[in-house]
């Protein structure tokens, strides 16, 4: 090796952080090889085939370690990265016959499995299981989106560390005649099937076909076939119908196979999961949800047991005001705002444009304890409420929350500048626009250099599901 340039180096003795090198490219090929043999369904016999050929790709491919070069044109400039066109790991291909003694009417082509390239020839290395044995050469023919093992690799052939996993699929249809007397009907969920139903109407208007489908959609339940979710983005959904056939058979048969991402719509007559949401303070109620029956069913059933009034469309709730349109909604709290400056004496006090000066920092001992520590904690908890439809005072109200216990008059002055800061724009609220997306958006800002008096960092999180949140608008 010495001869060659090369050093042999070693780690030390019961030092395993000096392999942390090593052990991340161990770890690196190891998964690019569990990724082919497990895509490609090759038995794990075929592991060294699989590890040269993901050392062989990997040494191909751009490198961050070496800014983006690829290590191949690094070590080897002039040579070229494939001397052979690549291909797919373990897909089906067919290397001509060339053995002497056969006739014209003799195949002409061997069935093998690619494996690898080789190392001394410019050939591929492929694998004939008929043979068996392994054949290096040129003339090959390849099916590269056909696996030579179609069938899934048996879960007893793979390391622990392999996933396995099981999709439910249902069985094909059969010709849909008219259930005769003494047969149970059954009816199968298919997709992506053009088959005319020219009877449907009539297998719905029976009931043995009514209590065939509730009996599939009972069993679909409980087997956990799918699982109900919205479409995303980019993907598309294939079709679903019913299929109306007389079998002694289950009511539903599964195939066992590779998991794989799959979206179908609904079959008819079957509705999406509805919700209905009751929120209840004291003596107030909000029903909401997105099933219009169930909640007129609900109303109906609470006037009856509970003497309840519906109001109509929710319009005020706890201090909150609510108005709708085709834009979104609109939600404030103007109103508990004028109740709480008009409580606070501060309806002629001049408005301002911040919430809290940005050269004030406030701490526990600054200025004269307050007299009346109470009112100060009463008016801090109406302006934590009010944060509900204003985040723009959520900063300094988290200030002032601070000194509940001991409050001073450098802390009484800042919640009179919040209120002040509310005066010039009572209307404002947030508007809760809806785009036609159930997507989770987040955002956040930190400031991590600025000292509050809390010896900690400002970090601001904002969430919303399904609604694109504007700032809130005068």
């Amino acid at each position: 090796m010495v001869q060659h340039g090369m050093v042999h180096q070693s780690s030390c003795f019961d030092t395993p952080q000096q392999i942390g090198v090593a052990d991340r490219k161990n770890r690196h090929l190891m998964e690019v090889t569990q990724s082919m043999l497990f895509e490609m369904k090759v038995p794990k016999n075929f592991w060294v085939d699989a590890v040269m050929i993901a050392c062989y790709l990997i040494n191909r491919m751009p490198s961050s370690v070496l800014w983006a070069e690829i290590p191949h044109s690094v070590l080897f400039p002039t040579e070229s990265l494939f001397p052979l066109p690549p291909c797919i790991f373990g897909c089906v291909c067919f290397i001509r016959d060339h053995r002497p003694g056969l006739s014209k009417l003799d195949p002409k082509a061997i069935k093998c499995m690619f494996l690898k390239y080789s190392r001394t020839q410019k050939g591929y290395r492929c694998y004939s299981p008929s043979l068996p044995k392994y054949l290096i050469t040129a003339d090959v023919s390849f099916f590269e989106s056909t696996p030579y093992h179609a069938a899934p690799v048996n879960a007893s052939e793979l390391d622990d560390d392999f996933p396995v996993y099981v999709i439910q699929t249902l069985a094909p249809p059969q010709p849909a005649p008219d259930p005769p007397t003494g047969i149970i009907p059954v009816a199968l969920v298919v997709s992506n099937l053009d088959i005319p139903i020219a009877k449907r109407k009539e297998a719905l208007s029976s009931l043995g076909w009514r209590i065939a489908v509730e009996e599939v959609l009972k069993a679909l339940k409980v087997n956990d076939t799918w699982d109900l979710v919205p479409l995303p983005q980019a993907k598309s959904a294939i079709g679903c119908r019913w299929v109306y056939a007389v079998k002694l058979d289950v009511k539903n048969a599964f195939l066992h196979g590779t998991l794989q991402e799959v979206y179908m719509e609904q079959p008819p007559g079957q509705s999406s999961a509805r919700r209905i949401f009751l929120i209840v303070y004291v003596d107030d109620i909000i029903i909401t949800g997105d099933d219009s029956v169930g909640i007129a069913e609900l109303k109906s059933y609470l006037q009856q047991k509970f003497q309840t009034n519906d109001l109509g469309k929710l319009k005020y709730f706890l201090g909150i005001e609510v108005a709708k349109s085709q834009k979104g909604v609109f939600l404030s709290q103007q109103k508990y705002l004028f109740d709480l400056l008009t409580e606070i004496v501060t309806i002629g006090s001049k408005p301002i444009d911040l919430p809290m000066d940005q050269g004030v920092k406030l701490v526990a001992d600054g200025g004269d304890v307050l007299g009346d520590p109470q009112r100060y904690r009463r008016l801090v908890g109406n302006l934590n409420y009010l944060t509900v439809t204003r985040p723009d005072i959520a900063f300094p109200v988290s200030m002032v929350s601070q000194f509940l216990s001991s409050p001073r008059t450098t802390h009484w002055d800042v919640v009179i500048r919040i209120l002040q800061c509310l005066k010039k724009a009572p209307g404002r609220g947030v508007v809760y626009q809806h785009h036609g997306h159930s997507r989770v958006d987040g955002f956040s800002d930190a400031d991590w250099r600025i000292d509050y008096g809390c010896n900690s960092s400002l970090l601001l999180l904002w969430f919303s599901a399904g609604y694109n949140i504007d700032a809130a608008l005068p």
